[in-house]
């Protein structure tokens, strides 16, 4: 039986031009929103984006103050529908686009739906080797993923610690912030009451989880990578 997404499939780059062409805020959702959806196994992306601008298209409506809300956060499922294809990471491996994810991680992340998407578009992007790096050399961003790894949302933080496994597989020194983090996570009750100790601090000796004391992470990066087996 033909679902609607397999029929819509047929119809993505017209889609996607008429995306990119829209009148009106409303429709322009609407057509984010679409072609975000088309999540088929076999889709090639990357043929989407190498054909036209529809990436440069995106990073516009990520620029600050340039859209709302409800824009960003289609755009932010689209970029995670990309993502979905290993072929198309190197047009999306943008530095413009990665400082606007990282803009909106410090300026949106209070809204539970933008950063519910972006931690889950972030690992998308952490899958492939191109927007790995691009994210992983721009200055600050781990810091921004490590904000949601303690987050109230289980599915925020279940994304973001499956993003931080294969962060802390990518150099001894990501993997010594990302074990501190999580030590300091599990213990922050500990550590913030001995840091409000007179000296000479607890009679009693402190043993650390010694889970927290392994290495994040282990197989994550190949277990990840390429899999359609974390879907939102």
């Amino acid at each position: 039986m033909t679902t609607l997404k397999g029929m819509l499939k047929k119809y993505l780059h017209e889609l996607v031009g008429m995306t990119m062409h829209a009148n009106s805020h409303d429709l322009l959702v609407e057509l984010l929103g679409i072609v975000g959806n088309i999540s088929l196994a076999g889709m090639r992306y990357a043929e989407l984006v190498a054909n036209n601008r529809f990436v440069e298209f995106l990073i516009k409506l990520l620029v600050p103050g340039f859209a709302e809300d409800d824009v960003l956060l289609q755009v932010i499922i689209v970029l995670g529908t990309l993502a979905g294809d290993p072929n198309a990471s190197p047009y999306i491996a943008d530095q413009r686009l990665t400082r606007m994810l990282l803009g909106l991680y410090q300026e949106k992340v209070d809204d539970e739906e933008i950063a519910l998407q972006l931690s889950f578009t972030v690992f998308k992007l952490l899958l492939h080797e191109p927007t790995r790096n691009v994210i992983l050399s721009l200055p600050g961003f781990v810091d921004s993923i490590l904000t949601l790894a303690d987050d109230q949302n289980p599915k925020i933080k279940q994304f973001t610690n499956k993003s931080l496994d294969i962060i802390a597989e990518c150099g001894n020194d990501l993997m010594e912030k990302v074990r501190n983090h999580r030590f300091e996570l599990l213990n922050k009750d500990w550590i913030s009451a001995t840091h409000g100790q007179p000296q000479g601090g607890f009679e009693k000796e402190y043993y650390p989880n010694p889970k927290m004391m392994e290495d994040p992470g282990v197989g994550g990066l190949l277990a990840y990578e390429g899999s359609d087996d974390d879907d939102m």
